[in-house]
Protein backbone atom coordinates (compact mmCIF):
# COMPACT_ATOMS: atom_id res chain seq x y z
CA UNK A 1 0.00 0.00 0.00
CA UNK A 2 1.27 3.47 -0.73
CA UNK A 3 2.09 5.96 2.09
CA UNK A 4 -0.29 8.66 0.56
CA UNK A 5 -2.53 5.99 0.19
CA UNK A 6 -2.46 4.78 3.71
CA UNK A 7 -2.26 8.49 5.35
CA UNK A 8 -5.79 9.41 3.06
CA UNK A 9 -7.50 6.01 5.14
CA UNK A 10 -6.00 7.19 8.50
CA UNK A 11 -7.19 10.65 7.56
CA UNK A 12 -10.64 9.48 6.89
CA UNK A 13 -11.11 7.27 9.86
CA UNK A 14 -10.06 10.23 12.17
CA UNK A 15 -12.62 12.15 10.37
CA UNK A 16 -15.08 9.77 10.45
CA UNK A 17 -14.69 9.33 14.53
CA UNK A 18 -15.18 12.90 15.35
CA UNK A 19 -18.20 12.80 13.24
CA UNK A 20 -19.36 9.79 15.93
CA UNK A 21 -17.92 11.79 18.70
CA UNK A 22 -19.83 15.19 17.42
CA UNK A 23 -23.52 13.09 17.04
CA UNK A 24 -22.96 11.27 20.17
CA UNK A 25 -22.76 14.59 22.06
CA UNK A 26 -25.42 16.21 20.21
CA UNK A 27 -27.92 13.73 20.75
CA UNK A 28 -26.94 13.48 24.57
CA UNK A 29 -27.53 16.89 24.66
CA UNK A 30 -31.30 16.37 23.49
CA UNK A 31 -31.87 13.67 26.12
CA UNK A 32 -32.90 13.42 29.44
CA UNK A 33 -31.08 16.89 30.58
CA UNK A 34 -33.93 19.23 30.03
CA UNK A 35 -36.51 16.39 31.05
CA UNK A 36 -35.22 16.83 34.68
CA UNK A 37 -34.27 20.24 34.59
CA UNK A 38 -38.45 20.62 33.80
CA UNK A 39 -38.91 18.96 36.97
CA UNK A 40 -37.22 21.35 39.05
CA UNK A 41 -39.84 21.83 41.66
CA UNK A 42 -42.00 18.69 41.21
CA UNK A 43 -43.08 16.81 44.18
CA UNK A 44 -42.86 13.20 44.03
CA UNK A 45 -42.64 9.91 46.35
CA UNK A 46 -40.56 7.24 47.54
CA UNK A 47 -41.09 3.77 45.49
CA UNK A 48 -38.85 1.83 46.55
CA UNK A 49 -38.86 0.12 50.78
CA UNK A 50 -36.26 2.36 51.44
CA UNK A 51 -33.56 4.41 50.00
CA UNK A 52 -30.18 5.91 51.09
CA UNK A 53 -29.99 10.06 50.79
CA UNK A 54 -26.44 10.40 49.82
CA UNK A 55 -24.06 13.56 49.75
CA UNK A 56 -23.01 12.54 46.28
CA UNK A 57 -23.96 10.70 43.18
CA UNK A 58 -21.61 8.14 44.41
CA UNK A 59 -23.08 4.60 46.01
CA UNK A 60 -19.84 4.82 48.43
CA UNK A 61 -20.61 8.03 49.30
CA UNK A 62 -21.60 9.19 52.84
CA UNK A 63 -25.47 8.32 53.37
CA UNK A 64 -27.20 11.33 55.14
CA UNK A 65 -30.17 9.66 55.88
CA UNK A 66 -32.75 6.80 54.66
CA UNK A 67 -36.00 7.63 53.22
CA UNK A 68 -39.01 5.12 53.48
CA UNK A 69 -42.15 4.08 50.77
CA UNK A 70 -44.11 7.16 50.39
CA UNK A 71 -42.02 9.83 51.98
CA UNK A 72 -42.61 12.80 49.76
CA UNK A 73 -39.52 14.73 48.10
CA UNK A 74 -38.85 17.62 45.92
CA UNK A 75 -36.69 17.34 42.32
CA UNK A 76 -34.02 20.03 42.58
CA UNK A 77 -33.85 19.28 38.42
CA UNK A 78 -30.11 18.40 38.94
CA UNK A 79 -28.86 14.37 37.61
CA UNK A 80 -26.15 12.64 36.82
CA UNK A 81 -26.08 9.98 34.52
CA UNK A 82 -23.78 7.54 35.85
CA UNK A 83 -22.02 5.70 32.47
CA UNK A 84 -20.24 2.33 32.76
CA UNK A 85 -16.88 1.12 30.88
CA UNK A 86 -18.93 -0.38 28.09
CA UNK A 87 -20.87 3.57 27.93
CA UNK A 88 -24.30 2.50 28.31
CA UNK A 89 -26.09 3.86 31.25
CA UNK A 90 -26.47 2.26 34.55
CA UNK A 91 -27.54 4.67 37.36
CA UNK A 92 -29.65 7.60 36.71
CA UNK A 93 -28.87 9.81 39.96
CA UNK A 94 -31.15 12.77 41.07
CA UNK A 95 -31.15 15.60 43.09
CA UNK A 96 -33.88 15.99 46.01
CA UNK A 97 -35.27 17.45 49.14
CA UNK A 98 -37.00 16.38 51.34
CA UNK A 99 -40.17 17.54 53.21
CA UNK A 100 -37.54 19.17 56.17
CA UNK A 101 -35.33 20.41 53.90
CA UNK A 102 -32.44 18.40 53.67
CA UNK A 103 -30.75 17.92 49.92
CA UNK A 104 -28.63 14.78 48.82
CA UNK A 105 -28.34 12.40 45.55
CA UNK A 106 -30.65 9.26 45.16
CA UNK A 107 -31.02 6.64 42.55
CA UNK A 108 -33.67 7.83 40.28
CA UNK A 109 -35.25 3.99 40.00
CA UNK A 110 -36.68 4.78 43.54
CA UNK A 111 -38.71 7.48 42.80
CA UNK A 112 -42.69 7.33 41.38
CA UNK A 113 -42.94 7.78 37.56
Amino acid sequence: MKKAEMQRKVVITIGLILIFVLIFIFIKSLCGEHFYKDLKGTETTISWDYVNLRDDHKENSKVIMTLIQNDTVTLTGNKYDYLGGDGKSHDVWLEITTKNGITGWIVGDAIDD
